[in-house]
């Protein structure tokens, strides 16, 4: 006996897996995904059966004429028509249903605006002007064309102002880093102001001074900006002056911040000065004497002498005299040996060296400069055992 279905409905009596149902499979794990797309593909409608589950009873501890019943004619509703069976929506725990959902990492893209001229990549203030000048004509080519107006000559050379043009580009473009503090009042001791074209410069009281305007209020730019450094380094390039001159020179048309440090570190990177640089004569220094490199000799066999000081030694209640002290030298070791002498006479001189004769022995050569204690006297004086 054949049962042709004309319908099926399916039931779940599972909020969870109802709801996984209901929802786009894509938005799943691949193992619940592929599962919840089958199913969605194959099936359909779902219901949500809820308490009315008959299959349930046997963990409920149901009688067993009531389970009799039940499990045989099924739920009452089934036995009226469809659109009488009760409508259940199941709110399910968001925090179970999403467990199996994709975590979507969060993307972020940004954008870079940067400016067409990078002034940066350029070594030379001129280039960096011309460039921006024709750059700039480009500009006014395109702009021209839309409008329908005649376009400049592409073809001919940069003039003064296009120059004109693109420096005071540029000034605003830098400016634009210290208007903020322009603005808190960080420069009041250089009084600066903004003119009739928007640029900020430096006053002061030279006022009625007999110059230009820009010698008289330069032009105030920061220290850290790739522009500060092209002009103090074309400004150094016209002469290759010194620090002092770069500086000045630069400040007859730009007040850069701390312009003394960045000129001073122009100077130290050009190679024009370093080359240019007067390097000192250096001594090269003659041989060691035979005597200082005599070897297998004892103890101070060479040896020369000194006196240094004086010292004020108290030598009473309220006497004070002048002692010095005598060093003499081991030409070959170094070591040192120090006798002390009352004055600077020869005679002290002659009881020194006595002293040293007795401790260290004859030396073979004792040197000396020329003091007066060691020149020799009118009458041979002789130390026992060393001839004058």
């Amino acid at each position: 006996m054949r049962v042709e279905v004309a319908k099926v409905i399916f039931f779940v009596d599972s909020m969870i897996a109802f709801h996984w149902i209901k929802s786009p499979a894509r938005g799943f794990k691949a193992f619940v995904s592929s599962r919840v797309g089958e199913i969605q593909g194959l099936t359909d409608p779902w219901n949500y059966l809820g308490t009315m589950n008959a299959a349930d009873d046997v963990s409920r501890g149901v009688a067993a004429e009531k389970l009799a019943e039940v499990w045989k004619q099924g739920p009452s509703f089934l036995y009226t028509d469809e659109a009488e069976w009760p409508v259940d929506e199941p709110e399910a725990d968001q925090r179970s249903v999403e467990v199996e959902k994709k975590k979507s990492p969060a993307v972020l893209t940004v954008y870079e605006t940067s400016d067409v001229i990078d002034c940066t990549r350029f070594s030379s203030w001129r280039k960096l002007l011309r460039v921006t000048a024709y750059v700039m004509r480009f500009v006014g080519m395109l702009k021209s064309r839309i409008q329908k107006g005649s376009p400049p000559d592409d073809k001919t050379a940069v003039t003064t102002i296009e120059l004109k043009r693109a420096e005071m580009y540029w000034i605003k473009v830098v400016q634009g880093r210290i208007k903020p503090r322009f603005k808190r009042g960080d420069f009041k001791v250089l009084t600066p102001f903004i003119d009739e074209e928007g640029v900020i410069r430096v006053g002061g009281r030279v006022g009625n001074m007999v110059t230009s305007y820009e010698s008289k209020h330069p032009i105030l730019l920061p220290f850290d900006h790739g522009i500060s450094l092209l002009i103090t380094r074309y400004t150094h390039e016209a002469g290759h002056h010194g620090v002092a001159a770069t500086t000045a020179k630069t400040r007859r048309r730009f007040w850069i911040l701390k312009g003394h440090r960045l000129a001073k570190s122009v100077k130290h990177r050009c190679v024009v000065c370093r080359a240019a640089a007067c390097q000192g004569e250096t001594q090269m220094m003659a041989s060691l004497p035979s005597s200082r490199v005599a070897p297998f000799t004892p103890l101070f066999h060479f040896t020369s002498c000194d006196y240094f000081g004086p010292y004020q030694v108290k030598v009473g209640r309220n006497k004070k005299s002048k002692y010095y002290g005598v060093i003499f030298t081991c030409l070959n070791t170094r070591a040192v040996h120090l006798e002390l002498a009352v004055d600077c006479s020869t005679q002290e001189f002659l009881q020194v060296l006595r002293r040293f004769f007795a401790l260290r022995g004859h030396p073979k050569v004792v040197m000396s400069d020329n003091g007066t204690q060691f020149a020799p006297t009118s009458q041979p004086t002789s130390v026992r055992g060393c001839p004058a």
